[in-house]
């Protein structure tokens, strides 16, 4: 805590003009919160992420929150028993939270600095719980009127990637100090986009989870949890085997357990077609509890997965497991399989690296969209795809929302439709419309609508 005054003493010396509002946490707990004028107040997004907080499993311990503002939501976390050090590059309301934490009866529970990010080392190997309402205006043109660098920091979003880059890069230089357990939480306005992106998290291994939105006027803002896959399990490496489908059947049941294989001479595909690899392909296997069929069928889990990789690589999903260019052509597909010696299915997926030929076909590959992007790096993508999906996260409780799935997968489907692409159906041109509950897909057709579930049965025209 600072030592020169009192918060209060601090307070009455830096601005005259503050304001008191009351903001209500829940039924039993709300705080009257003091707030200088050219402090962030506690508002709509503020609520949201609020609300976010709630919905954590009751484990407490060390948190961070960057931009504290009035600090409110330190406040919060402190009531409900977690360590908080609290960080606001505005002195104004660094002091405001000091204040309002103090008043709160919760200053041994807070400590509070002055500061951004990039001005102070986190503790990442002690902190099991990050916030942050970032900053999501965009910022102005470089010939536009400009705010006050105090009002700039904690209002605009940065160019490029945005302040939610800007903490990627700083977890990815310290990424051997991060607790394994960490839950980061940010609140991103996602419409219009902002330089700050979820994705963004994906691209660098992040698993992440949508926990509330909410729709503001013109502007849809959502809260996103994010979590290292695996924790402290590590993924199999080996060298060469026939399918990593096969020798994920030797991994343990319980945690989350992924093979990778460097080669593989006896890949499968649909309907035990052999899909063979070539030197730097990315081949993985995700043992997966079998549990997920009580929510998810498996058309829906191959779909959803193969929407969630084909954004993170930037290229189509053909319905319902094909990884596809804009020309057909196949780069990877994602298989399901499962057996009665196990309690888990298995997740494979296979993705070529270079373009190739396949029975007399053309393929593709990853390095078509991404000539960057090696294995290694790729497989981190799609763990943390997987897990977004399926992992549980210590602090986070996995309620999978099938609505949610269905819309993202819908969303994957349709940017291959969007294209011009149709498809035939009995010899007939038809249109897909939405995808079910069960991963079937629904066709108009003659002004008739039907559902589909066998891949066979429908021609692709791109």
């Amino acid at each position: 805590m600072k030592n020169k005054d009192s918060p209060s003493e601090s307070l009455a010396q830096v601005d005259v003009d503050s304001t008191l509002i009351n903001f209500k946490i829940s039924e039993q707990h709300s705080f009257d919160l003091v707030i200088p004028k050219s402090v962030y107040p506690p508002r709509e997004d503020t609520r949201l992420l609020s609300n976010a907080l709630k919905r954590l499993d009751g484990k407490v311990g060390n948190a961070i929150e960057i931009g504290s503002g009035s600090g409110i939501l330190s406040i919060q976390l402190a009531n409900l028993g977690w360590k908080v050090k609290a960080y606001d590059v505005n002195p104004l309301a660094s002091t405001a939270t000091e204040y309002n934490v103090e008043k709160a009866g919760l200053a041994k529970h807070v400590d509070v600095e002055e500061g951004g990010l990039g001005d102070f080392e986190l503790n990442l190997n002690s902190t099991d719980l990050l916030i942050w309402n970032l900053p999501y205006l965009s910022p102005p043109p470089s010939d536009e009127p400009h705010l006050e660098w105090i009002e700039e920091a904690s209002m605009s979003d940065l160019p490029g990637n945005g302040w939610s880059g800007e903490l990627i890069d700083y977890l990815e230089k310290h990424r051997s100090e991060i607790n394994p357990n960490l839950l980061i939480l940010l609140l991103f306005r996602t419409d219009p986009q902002s330089p700050s992106r979820p994705v963004d998290w994906a691209k660098s291994g992040w698993a992440v989870r949508l926990v509330n939105s909410a729709k503001l006027l013109d502007e849809k803002l959502g809260v996103y949890a994010f979590w290292k896959p695996g924790l402290n399990i590590a993924p199999h490496l080996i060298d060469s085997c026939i399918s990593t489908m096969d020798e994920a059947k030797k991994l343990p049941e319980q945690g989350w357990q992924r093979i990778r294989a460097k080669h593989q001479t006896g890949g499968r595909g649909r309907r035990k077609s052999i899909w063979k690899s070539n030197d730097g392909d990315m081949i993985a296997t995700w043992n997966i509890s079998s549990e997920i069929f009580q929510i998810m069928a498996p058309g829906m889990i191959q779909t959803i997965v193969g929407s969630n990789i084909a954004e993170i690589i930037g290229c189509h999903i053909k319905w319902p497991n094909d990884l596809i260019n804009k020309n057909g052509h196949k780069l990877g597909g994602i298989l399901i399989e499962t057996d009665s010696s196990s309690t888990n299915i298995r997740i494979g997926v296979g993705i070529n690296k270079t373009l190739g030929e396949h029975n007399g076909e053309k393929t593709s590959g990853w390095y078509e969209f991404q000539p960057n992007l090696e294995s290694e790096r790729l497989f981190r993508q799609i763990d943390a795809v997987i897990s977004s999906i399926f992992e549980t996260s210590p602090l986070l409780p996995n309620v999978i929302n099938i609505e949610n799935i269905q819309l993202e997968s819908w969303k994957g489907i349709s940017k291959l439709m969007s294209r011009g692409v149709y498809t035939n159906t009995k010899n007939k041109n038809s249109r897909v419309v939405s995808i079910n509950e069960s991963g079937s897909l629904e066709f108009e057709m003659s002004g008739e609508r039907i559902l589909v579930s066998d891949l066979d049965s429908i021609k692709w025209k791109y």
